[in-house]
């Protein structure tokens, strides 16, 4: 059959595939904890199991976690469409290790394959209120009036086959406002997002917001004044949360666009919250505004509580179980709790915030956060492919390794070298049976030391990488072709990864099937020309007492795509046909099941 995209979805959570379409993830069979009914907005809601995929990890995560899922429902029984759901993380809580923050997507995975990723994870720019200068890591508090992200997306390419909208990508703008006062009572806190939808097949975004009650595991917002006193047309309560519809801007790439969100007081004393955005794109684009604003049911003149601040606090987890962090997450999954694989990308990005000392800030006031680590560890929605180096107070985001590090205040933690070099990509492939073949895609893991992440992470097949500069070993591998490993070392200067796999079909296909053009896709066959009368017959040597195949078990793929995010959405595409137009037969497949 000809073929513009085909998907086959798999892992180990999946049973089987289905041809030309994609086959839905399911949740692990598992036991939950013992829960009673979660009275929310619109009636009892019955406990679902736990979302993250790892064990549970405490009475607070597993109470947020029920919380989400009647918010979930609640909202989609309302009629939110699911591309309008965004998700908090639900994974195991943050952690608080020698008087510092451990997020909980870098929490030790426990009783998982060796293979687990540290990465699917929200990809970006991230402060905890933490350093680590030298030794170890020092903790300490910052408040602020306004939080601002900044991303310049020169260019992007992104997919993910288990959602309805594969080539949407998400930016979100994560901030916990906290001390807000509700009916002269102090301490609240919010968890407030700004975020975009990038449509890639119409250069369109869309801009929305989300703001949660994050004061107790079961806090809501009610649907009346007693929370949010005021907001604006463009916002509701819904299920108990709070959402604000923004514009739909067209944004041709190169664009560059900046999130905010501001805190001040009404007149009347009251606390207020602000959602602002400013784009330029290309063709001489120019847009700006506030789309949504609220304001808290403070209570009212004569009782000055100040301006509520946006904070990062090193010291202490908030009370659903995750960090009080300034987060700015791109390229991400867009809803849901999805995931986001990166194909290709040329980004720039900083992180900036306004003391609370100064009431507005000109653009000369922001200040850029005092360190970042490349992971953010509020929202659910996560990525993964995507390689962040820094120069200084400035990330640059490319195609690659997804290392969980520090960057910029972290020059005592090990993998949290300054710098981007150029690493090409010399890979090739020997003996293809198809003689068409020329350089088929291939799956690259790289794993170097780093504070937070020391597993393998997975390098898109790109040209050129562009690595912090270290020390890496490498395993390259492809279905039918011999396994290769070995060590890569990155200095200042431009380098290259040259290996050569032999064709092995006692290998099996360990690996997904990927081909993003004609040539790759002659490069996963064993005959055929890719015409109508002689279609391509990709590889389907299963993984029987296979040899150099990077260790997988009889019938599976090998571990290293055992991978999935808190919200269970796998990481690797069994089969992914992009770009291709020749004809190929997909004939009596392999399961690609991971165990």
């Amino acid at each position: 059959m000809a073929t513009a995209l085909i998907a086959l979805v798999t892992s180990s959570l999946v049973g089987g595939l289905s041809a030309g379409g994609t086959a839905a993830a399911a949740a692990p069979s598992q036991p939950g904890p013992a829960v009673s009914a979660l009275t929310v907005p619109g009636g009892a809601y019955t406990p679902q199991p736990p979302l993250h995929a790892l064990p549970p990890t405490s009475a607070v995560s597993q109470a947020f976690d029920q919380r989400v899922h009647a918010t979930a429902r609640a909202l989609a029984d309302a009629g939110v469409p699911a591309d309008e759901i965004r998700l908090p993380y639900a994974g195991p809580s943050a952690q608080v290790e020698n008087g510092a923050v451990v997020p909980g997507y870098a929490v030790a995975a426990q009783n998982v394959s060796s293979f687990y990723e540290s990465a699917p994870a929200p990809s970006g720019l991230a402060y905890y209120g933490e350093s680590y200068p030298a030794g170890h890591l020092v903790a300490t508090s910052l408040n602020a009036s306004s939080v601002a992200g900044s991303l310049t997306v020169n260019s992007a390419s992104t997919l993910y086959m288990d959602v309805d909208t594969p080539d949407m990508w998400g930016i979100q703008l994560n901030v916990v406002l906290g001390d807000v006062t509700l009916h002269h009572v102090p301490g609240n806190e919010f968890w407030v997002q700004n975020a975009v939808d990038v449509f890639e097949n119409n250069n369109t975004i869309n801009l929305g917001e989300d703001t949660w009650n994050f004061s107790s595991p079961s806090a809501f917002i009610a649907n009346d004044t007693s929370t949010i006193l005021s907001h604006n047309p463009n916002g509701s309560v819904i299920g108990g949360l709070y959402i604000g519809e923004g514009p739909w801007v067209y944004a041709p790439q190169p664009f560059t666009l900046t999130l905010y969100v501001n805190s001040s007081l009404t007149p009347a004393d009251d606390q207020e919250l602000w959602y602002n955005y400013s784009l330029s794109a290309a063709g001489g684009i120019h847009h700006h505004g506030t789309y949504d604003s609220l304001v808290f049911n403070t209570g009212g003149s004569g009782h000055t509580y100040g301006v509520a601040p946006f904070t990062a606090n090193g010291f202490h987890v908030d009370p659903v179980g995750t960090t009080n962090d300034f987060e700015f997450d791109f390229p991400i999954g867009g809803y849901n709790g999805a995931s986001q694989d990166v194909l290709a990308a040329n980004m720039t990005a900083t992180l900036d915030y306004c003391p609370i000392t100064i009431a507005s800030c000109t653009s000369a006031q922001f200040q850029s956060v005092p360190a970042a680590t490349d992971f953010g560890g509020e929202t659910g929605e996560t990525s993964l492919g995507l390689a962040v180096t820094y120069a200084g107070t400035t990330a640059i985001a490319t195609a690659g390794p997804f290392i969980l590090r520090g960057l910029w205040g972290f020059a005592g933690a090990a993998g949290s070298a300054a710098g981007s070099t150029p690493v090409t990509n010399l890979i090739s492939v020997s003996g293809s049976p198809d003689p068409t073949a020329t350089s088929p895609y291939v799956f690259v893991f790289l794993h170097t030391p780093s504070f937070y992440d020391s597993v393998w992470e997975w390098a898109p097949d790109v040209p050129v990488w562009h690595l912090a500069p270290g020390s890496y070993s490498y395993e390259v591998m492809l279905a039918d072709y011999a396994n290769r490993s070995g060590t890569l070392v990155v200095g200042a200067s431009p380098t290259s990864l040259g290996v050569t796999l032999p064709y092995h079909p006692a290998s099996g296909v360990y690996t997904p099937l990927w081909a993003l053009s004609n040539a790759q896709l002659a490069g996963i066959s064993t005959t055929g020309d890719g015409t109508v009368s002689d279609q391509y017959a990709v590889f389907n040597n299963p993984t029987e007492n296979c040899t150099e195949c990077d260790g997988a078990s009889n019938g599976n793929l090998t571990g290293f795509f055992l991978s999935w995010n808190d919200y269970v959405f796998p990481s690797f595409t069994g089969v992914l046909l992009d770009g291709t137009t020749a004809y190929v037969d997909v004939n009596a497949p392999v399961s690609f099941s991971v165990y």
